[in-house]
């Protein structure tokens, strides 16, 4: 209570970090896309239940606009979404997805799902999270849920996306400065 007003001050804090720490952890300059990216985020937090449970509880107490952890949450949700967007409307642009698909949409859909299968993985630990957000981002995106999702000409690396969508939205830090304290 010295550092913080609210137990859910402290524990928005701790789901802030965790997010930070999924950044740091990140090679900045790998190629991928942003439906493997969160695969492999829900892969790892197959490892730490009790943080999924921590962020559905706070998301869902944190709808209420009063709530500590509401703008983080609203702030990570647009991060989220408006990365996703702007790589599928590249996507589309390239000729590499339905010119059908509604960026946005499937931006939004993309993200429900992933927030929907940690729910029901906490029903299920059978549930492979990982899997099941590769193989429905694929669909989402109109393509066959048995093949990786091509490549763009300019590669879509997290750097790219932190450029986009900074960093500072999550932790106050730039690309490529060490954290405070570190």
């Amino acid at each position: 209570m010295h550092y913080f007003d609210s137990k859910e001050q402290l524990l928005s804090a701790v789901l802030q970090h965790r997010d930070a720490m999924d950044v740091r952890r990140a090679d900045l300059d790998t190629p991928t896309n942003p439906v493997e990216t969160l695969a492999q985020v829900m892969d790892a937090n197959m490892k730490v239940p009790g943080l999924v449970t921590l962020y559905l509880t706070i998301a869902a107490a944190a709808v209420d606009p009063h709530h500590p952890a509401h703008d983080y949450l609203e702030r990570r949700y647009r991060r989220l979404a408006g990365g996703l967007t702007a790589w599928i409307t590249e996507m589309s642009q390239a000729g590499l997805v339905p010119k059908v698909v509604y960026p946005a949409g499937v931006a939004t859909a993309i993200v429900a799902q992933a927030d929907g299968i940690q729910f029901q993985w906490l029903l299920d630990p059978s549930v492979d999270m990982g899997m099941h957000v590769r193989r429905g981002g694929r669909r989402l995106l109109g393509l066959p849920f048995d093949k990786p999702i091509p490549q763009l000409p300019n590669p879509w690396t997290m750097r790219r996306a932190l450029q986009l969508y900074p960093v500072t939205m999550v932790t106050g830090e730039r690309v490529g400065e060490a954290p405070v304290g570190h």
